[in-house]
């Protein structure tokens, strides 16, 4: 069984989103494997050689999960977007239908933009070698700290990704809940050794 870092919360009614570029701002929403097998199909240059994948639960707190799909992997998405969309409530089930039972080791930290990861700079808290308070930075980052955006903590591991939302909202903005940050990051630094 998979265990990550930290508890992923299967809130709110969830979609697949995809995208070959990584602007997921410009993500492409699939319901279910007919969606998926219309986007391979109507790709102008056939399917592209990597394709990123998220089950994203819109909350609150939002939450995602991720995978990269390579070469020949690319034509299974509407297999895996079945599966998916099969067992919408539960992360653990994602998990192993996107990587197999395996994450691998944990190789990045950060707290970001949700689905505007482009749009705003992320701040890395571990980049495979060096860990950085998330209180030590987050000054740093004011454009994070309150954003247009909800603010998510991601966890990169070899196989996949996932991420919980830590801001509110407060009017139009998203405020960084910065004590649940540190409870988060704390989880993560705890897995480092």
């Amino acid at each position: 069984m998979i265990e990550p870092v930290f508890a992923i919360p299967a809130v709110g009614s969830p979609h697949v989103q995809v995208t070959a570029t990584g602007e997921w701002d410009k993500a492409s929403r699939l319901t279910d494997r007919d969606a998926a097998e219309r986007f391979l199909a109507e790709c102008p240059d056939g399917p592209p050689t990597a394709l990123a994948a998220e089950l994203f639960w819109p909350g609150p707190p939002i939450s995602f999960i991720g995978v990269v799909l390579r070469d020949d992997q690319v034509r299974t998405l509407p297999d895996l977007v079945d599966r998916l969309t099969d067992q919408p409530d539960a992360a653990g089930a994602a998990l192993t239908a996107m990587t197999g039972d395996k994450l691998g080791p944990l190789e990045t930290a950060q707290c970001g933009a949700i689905n505007a990861w482009t749009l705003v700079p992320p701040m890395t808290l571990w980049d495979g070698t060096t860990w950085r308070e998330p209180k030590a930075q987050l000054p740093a980052h004011p454009d994070l700290r309150v954003c247009d955006y909800p603010v998510g903590l991601e966890v990169g591991h070899e196989r996949a990704w996932y991420a919980v939302e830590v801001s509110r909202r407060a009017g139009s903005r998203h405020i960084v809940d910065e004590a649940r940050l540190d409870e988060l990051a704390g989880l993560i630094r705890q897995h480092l050794g």
